[in-house]
């Protein structure tokens, strides 16, 4: 009880100081964390926005080329696919993916419908500004079934196609790609 009496008087000078001194070192440090913290957490959320965003084109790519049964010759460039899709057992629908460079975006088309964007903010075709050296080209990769790419392309030899593309987000860019089997291939070898 005598302890507590004499300890409620209040700090003595050298403590006042102490205390002082200990908040004038950890400030700085304080807000340093701080700071480095939310940038963190910005572009740890930069990144998984980015990601969202390409799955869904992503997704969608491969959900469209599943069905394609048929790949339109005059159409089947590196930033240009088109191809038709089984509806039902009598219609077909035909399907224009395009990579804008110009407007920087993945746009799909159906046939008789509007231009949709499936995704904004991508690099069609540009080289690193630093050295020069590093490309970034969005494009469709053509495989046949061996795997190997296709340097002329048409619809009795694709066997598989593959997008690739760069999401600029912030100051950063990302890679995505996947490769999808037409439903007309998967069972072939």
């Amino acid at each position: 009880m005598a302890l507590l009496k004499k300890r409620a008087r209040g700090m003595t000078m050298f403590e006042l100081i102490a205390a002082m001194v200990l908040v004038a070192i950890l400030t700085p440090t304080m807000s340093y964390i701080i700071s480095n913290t939310m940038r963190s957490i910005a572009s740890t959320r930069i990144a998984l926005d980015a990601g969202e965003d390409a799955e869904y084109a992503l997704r969608n790519f491969a959900l469209h080329i599943d069905r394609a049964v048929e790949f339109i010759d005059d159409s089947i460039i590196d930033t240009t696919l088109a191809f038709k899709v089984q509806v039902s057992s009598t219609d077909t629908v035909q399907y224009i993916y395009s990579i804008s460079d110009m407007n920087r975006w993945i746009g799909c088309i159906r046939e008789g419908g509007s231009q949709g964007i499936l995704l904004e903010g991508v690099i069609g075709d540009s080289t690193d500004s630093g050295d020069g050296t590093t490309s970034y080209l969005s494009r469709f990769v053509y495989r046949n079934k061996n795997g190997s790419v296709l340097s002329t392309p048409k619809n009795s030899t694709i066997h598989s196609v593959e997008l690739i593309f760069y999401l600029n987000r912030g100051s950063e860019l990302y890679k995505y790609n996947t490769s999808a089997v037409p439903g007309r291939s998967m069972f072939r070898l």
